[in-house]
């Protein structure tokens, strides 16, 4: 075909249930949820590239912004508490603990034998 480029195109507007249930009817449904899947791969991988320009930009912009204004000459100190002004700034309170990782507790544990019954 090898026309002005004007291209005759017909648009339907259809619900979505009736929809697929041409697309049923015309036994094109397989070919039909491929095209979708496809599509939908095809966008996932544009989200994932566009995410990690976007992320590459950002790092660039904050290693400028850091050689712009240098590192600053001292880092933040720590100011320890004293355990009795601790004490008395956070008494009464209910602290929330949640132990999230193990490792370096000292003690017997259950596990800590190959035989927890022996």
């Amino acid at each position: 075909y090898q026309g002005s480029g004007n291209e005759v195109m017909t648009c339907w507007k259809a619900q979505g249930r009736r929809f697929i249930e041409f697309v049923k009817q015309c036994g094109r449904w397989n070919q039909f949820a491929q095209a979708c899947r496809v599509s939908s791969l095809e966008k996932q991988r544009e989200m994932k590239a566009l995410t990690q320009r976007l992320i590459k930009k950002w790092e660039i912009e904050e290693q400028q912004e850091l050689m712009q204004h240098g590192i600053p000459d001292e880092a933040p100190r720590e100011e320890v508490m004293d355990p009795s002004h601790f004490r008395i700034a956070f008494r009464g309170v209910k602290a929330h603990i949640t132990v999230r990782n193990a490792i370096n507790l000292t003690g017997g544990g259950w596990f800590d034998k190959l035989d927890p019954y022996a």
